[in-house]
This record gives C-alpha cells, sequence and structure tokens, in this order.
C-alpha cells in the first residue's frame, strides 16, 4: 500500500468514526427528544385521565341526584294523591252524616275559624235545603251573634264560606 493509499484510508477511517460518532449523538439526541416526548405525551394522558374521572363523578353525581330528586317528587305525589283520598273519604263520611250530626260539626267549625265580626255564612244549595230549624239562632248563640246564614246558595256542594 501507497502512501496516498494510506492517508486515503486514514480519511475514510476518520470520516467513518466521525460519522458513527454523529450517528450515536444523533440517535442520543432522538432517544433523548422521544423520552421527553413521550413524558409530556403521558403527563397529558394522565390529565386527561384526570380529567376525565372528575367527569364521569361528576355525571354519576347527577345522575344519582336526579334519580333521588324524581324518587322524592313520585314520592310526594304518592302521598299527596293518598292525603287527597283521605279528605274525599272524610269529606263524604261527613256529608253523609244525619243532618243533626252534620250541622254540629259545622258549628265546631265555625266556632274554631270564624273570625269574630259581622259576616255571612252562605252554603251550597244541598245544605241550605237539609239546614236545620233555629241553626241560625243557635250560630249567634254559640258562635258570634253578628254572623248571619244565608238563604241564598253559593257554587259549593257542601260547607260553607
Amino acid at each position: 500500500m501507497t502512501g496516498l493509499e494510506k492517508i486515503v484510508d486514514q480519511i475514510i477511517s476518520e470520516a467513518n468514526r466521525l460519522s458513527d460518532e454523529q450517528i450515536k449523538e444523533a440517535e442520543s439526541k432522538a432517544e433523548s427528544v422521544i423520552a421527553e416526548l413521550r413524558k409530556k405525551a403521558d403527563a397529558q394522558a394522565d390529565k386527561i385521565i384526570s380529567e376525565s374521572k372528575l367527569e364521569t363523578k361528576d355525571i354519576l353525581e347527577r345522575a344519582v341526584s336526579s334519580a333521588q330528586l324524581e324518587k322524592r317528587n313520585k314520592l310526594l305525589t304518592f302521598k299527596q294523591k293518598y292525603i287527597d283520598d283521605v279528605i274525599q273519604r272524610a269529606k263524604k263520611s261527613i256529608e253523609e252524616l244525619p243532618d243533626d250530626k252534620y250541622f254540629e260539626i259545622l258549628i265546631k267549625l265555625l266556632n274554631k275559624y270564624t273570625v269574630k265580626r259581622k259576616a255571612v255564612i252562605k252554603f251550597g244549595e244541598k245544605d241550605i235545603a237539609r239546614l236545620p230549624d233555629g241553626f241560625e239562632n243557635k250560630v249567634k248563640a254559640e258562635v258570634y251573634e253578628e254572623l248571619e246564614v244565608s238563604k241564598e246558595p253559593c257554587g259549593i256542594k257542601s260547607g260553607f264560606i
């Protein structure tokens, strides 16, 4: 091998060595960039997962709250229907009482809920027809002397206003 060939071989060898170093350095930088990007991607994925968990928890809590509200509303509706039924049955049983018992209860209600001032008590047509004799005098004596019983029916089925 001649001197020139040795120099060319040495240059090629040096170029190969520098090229290998640059490739290793580039691979190292690439691995470093990939690792950094992987860290960022993992952090972003963790953030997305965390936000998703919070959103899922919030949705679940709202669903539970909504279900509880619906349950409460159904219960209230049931209770209201039950109360209405009880009131209707009580009203019917009072309406079906004999006249003397019925008007005795009305006197008690008048005593309990009447404001002591001059007023007119009005009944429905059915109750006016079955008013016992002397009822107005009894009202004046037992409840308040300035209460009058109207002989004109008002638009209610039973009871008084």
